[in-house]
């Protein structure tokens, strides 16, 4: 059994109010996997929110200024999107964050 802490940060937790997700599941999912983890979530929250839309560029790649981090290593410098998340591991969101 894989367990994975999802944590929120930013203008997602302040948008959808949701601070964690835990995540059990068979196998290790991608960080991609656990997009859709995070958005059927929030769907059932009500918010409207298009969480692929705040993270992801419309083709597919992760929008500038959004960080994934596995346990404090950003996904970029592994396999982007279609890294496992190993069982045990927190993925860590923070969408694209404006300001000056």
């Amino acid at each position: 059994m894989t367990t994975i802490l999802i944590k929120l940060f930013a203008t997602l937790r302040l948008t959808t109010g949701i601070q964690t997700i835990d995540f059990s599941g068979e196998s290790e999912p991608s960080v991609d996997e656990l997009i859709d983890v995070i958005q059927d979530r929030v769907d059932a929250g009500g918010t409207g929110l298009d969480v692929r839309r705040e993270l992801l560029l419309p083709d597919g790649r992760i929008r500038p200024g959004t960080i994934l981090l596995i346990d404090g290593h950003n996904v970029l410098h592994a396999d982007g999107l279609t890294t496992r998340v190993p069982s045990g591991s927190a993925l860590s969101v923070f969408p694209p964050v404006g300001g000056g």
